[in-house]
């Protein structure tokens, strides 16, 4: 099939399909239209990062209670059911404290990271 036949078959299909060709206007929709829906895209974009920055926020919250009450009942018990040393208590806790906030200050650098 050559090149006319192939226009004159397109321009028949067109018509029959009530198919306008395209104008430069047209290009330029197309062009504003492209640029409308990057920015939809970039918009959720945020709002899944700013989901996604909600619950893991909300796991290292529950996270540091869960470690607070550990806290308290290791407390409770070292003076009714255990006895551990005041040394080796010190150094647990102060281990496991730092452990908790350097992993939340990991995630913190990590989900909001420096603009700069």
């Amino acid at each position: 099939m050559d090149s006319n036949n192939f226009n004159e078959f397109i321009e028949k299909r067109q018509k029959s399909l009530n198919i306008k060709p395209k104008k430069k206007d047209q290009d330029q929709d197309l062009g504003k239209s492209l640029d409308s829906r990057r920015k939809k895209q970039d918009l959720k974009h945020q709002k899944d990062k700013h989901t996604l920055l909600v619950k893991v926020y909300k796991k290292l919250f529950i996270a540091i209670c869960v470690y607070i009450i550990l806290v308290l009942l290791l407390l409770i018990g070292n003076k009714h059911y255990f006895q551990l040393d005041y040394l080796v208590l010190i150094a647990l806790l102060s281990t496991t404290t730092a452990n908790i906030l350097g992993v939340f200050h990991i995630a913190s650098k990590w989900l909001f990271p420096n603009k700069e």
